[in-house]
Formats: C-alpha cells, structure tokens, sequence
C-alpha cells in the first residue's frame, strides 16, 4: 500500500523531498499524548459499559486494557498509512526503515514491546510467581522494559528509536526522501551498555525480593495478608507498616490494610471492625501500633482508564 491507498486525505502526506525523514522528540511526544488522550476516551466508555465486571477482575482488567491498546496499534500498520490520530495530527508515521508502512504482525509486535512493561506494572501476580524464575523474567520486562522505553526514545537522538522500534525494525519520520529512509546510524554502545545494567539490576531484584521477604517481620506479614486475601468480597489485599531497615519491627506508628473488593456495598464499619480484628490475630506485632487504617477500594485500574472509590477506617488497637 503506497500513502495514496491510506484513507487520510492526500494533503497531510509530507512531500518527498530531502527534509529530515525521522520525527522529532516533541512530535513523537505530542503524538504520544494525543493517542493517550483517544485511548482513555475510549477505556471510559468502556469502564461506563462494563465497570462493575472490570471491579470484579482483581487487577486481571490491566489485560483488558493491553488487549485495547494492541488493537488500537494496528493503527500504526499499512491499514491507516502508519498513523495513529496522534501522527497524522502531527505529520508523522511509523514506517520500516526502508520507508514503506508496516504489516499488521510488525504493528502489533511493535504495540506490545511498548505497552506491556506498563500493563506489567501493579498486575495480580503472587509472591511464589514473583520469586521464582517467571519473576526474573518479569522483573527484567517490567523495569528494565520501561527504563530503556524511556532511556533510548529521550537519549538516542540520531533517529529517536527507541526500544519497541528496534524490536520490530521500524522507525517514526516525517517524510521520505527519494531513495527512502536514510541509512540508520547503529546505536551508540554506551547506551546499550546503560540498558543492560539496568536489565541485569532488573533481573537481581528478585533475589533481593526474597531474601527480604525471608526476614521474621515480613514473613509474619505475607502471612497475614495471605488471610486478608481470603476473605469474602475480598479480590485483593495489602498491608504494610513502618518497620526499621534491617526488618525489625517499630514500636507506635502503623499497621495498614488496603483491600480491593468487588463489592462495594461491605466497605462498612462493621466490616472494617471484623477486618482490624482479623489483623490483630494473624499480626500480632499490630497490637504495638498507634493506628489500625483500614482501607476498601472498590473499582478497576485499565491503565488506560481507572476509576476508583475508597473508604477509610482508623482504629487504635485497643478499640478492636
């Protein structure tokens, strides 16, 4: 498909000409903000449509909005011309690197290179997943994924590719000259360099994770949240308190529940009462705390799209 065949109107295709092919940092970046503004349009009505069933999905509804974004990146293949609302508000398209616009595999695998670290971040994996091999592999997409996104499309200023780019062989230009793409100079290794020590830091966190979650105090405390997790209505569940850095536990300051629930009608009193309870009883350590805060969210996080309703509760342990 040439840019005649795409359903734009011949005017917003640049000339061909000798002007720079590859798009600029704040193009790209403008195009990027539009596209996330028609994104979350779209993920609000969908939270409008079917928002008590996203509530209900125990952080699940992240994939719901991956799969969402996925579908909105074929608007970078040869469908559209390589443009996304945002582009062709810009004048910009993604093409390979010999000018010409994408196919719909080459889109799609471009679309999740980028997203998925972000879809990653705050999705419902348990701490057996996290501390196994899967959570190596996991934390290398996640924050090494994000970092070199980020890292390579701000400090790769030849040809702004950043790390979705170089996966899928494309590029993101203006216009292009005659001959097609210019030749694109290799990145500079120092940058390669920088994003594989972030990769490898990624891929250690784990261990570290581990070693930590080893410890008395946070083991007490993935225990009791084990049981918060179990309780009815509940379809995720955290609790936290300040502790010193070896692990050791504080006397005075805090114990805190957040609980996710797929009910709103339970985040009450009465069950914010029997919640602190339970805590007392699986934590002991909480009896020595100033504060009991019980918190219950009811909504859902598309990354796209979130809406959310909470409710707190301060108890002294004395009261429960």
């Amino acid at each position: 498909m040439t840019d005649s065949d795409h359903p734009y109107p011949d005017s917003a295709v640049p000339a061909l000409n000798a002007a720079p092919a590859f798009a600029g940092f704040w193009r790209r970046l403008g195009a990027f903000f539009i596209d996330g503004l028609v994104l979350g349009l779209f993920g609000l009505l969908v939270g409008l449509a079917i928002g008590d069933v996203l509530a209900g999905m125990g952080g699940y509804e992240r994939f719901v909005g991956f799969a969402i974004a996925l579908a909105f990146g074929l608007l970078n293949s040869r469908l559209t011309g390589g443009r996304t609302p945002g582009k062709y508000l810009l004048g910009i398209r993604v093409a390979d690197l010999s000018g010409a616009p994408i196919s719909i595999p080459r889109a799609l695998l471009r679309q999740a290179v980028l997203s998925l670290p972000f879809f990653l971040n705050g999705a419902p994996f348990d701490e057996q997943t996290l501390f196994s091999f899967f959570g190596v592999v996991l934390s290398v997409l996640l924050f090494g994924g994000m970092f070199a996104i980020v890292y390579l499309f701000v400090f790769n200023r030849k040809s702004r590719r950043s790390l979705h780019d170089l996966v899928a062989g494309t590029c993101v230009v203006r216009s292009v000259p005659p001959g097609g793409v210019p030749p694109v100079a290799p990145i500079w290794r120092g940058h390669l360099v920088v994003v594989g020590l972030v990769a490898l830091f990624s891929a250690a966190a784990p261990f570290l994770g581990q070693k930590l979650a080893g410890t008395p105090t946070f083991e007490a405390l993935l225990e009791a949240n084990e049981a918060l997790g179990a309780q009815p209505d509940v379809v995720r569940s955290f609790i936290s308190t300040n502790i010193n850095l070896d692990g050791a536990p504080v006397f005075g300051g805090y114990v805190s529940v957040t609980l996710v629930i797929d009910n709103k009608r339970v985040a009450n009193e009465k069950r914010a009462l029997e919640i602190g309870r339970l805590v007392l009883e699986e934590y002991p350590p909480a009896r020595e705390k100033q504060v009991i805060l019980i918190t219950f969210v009811h909504g859902y996080d598309m990354v796209i799209a979130s809406s959310h309703r909470s409710q707190t509760y301060r108890f002294k342990p004395e009261e429960l």
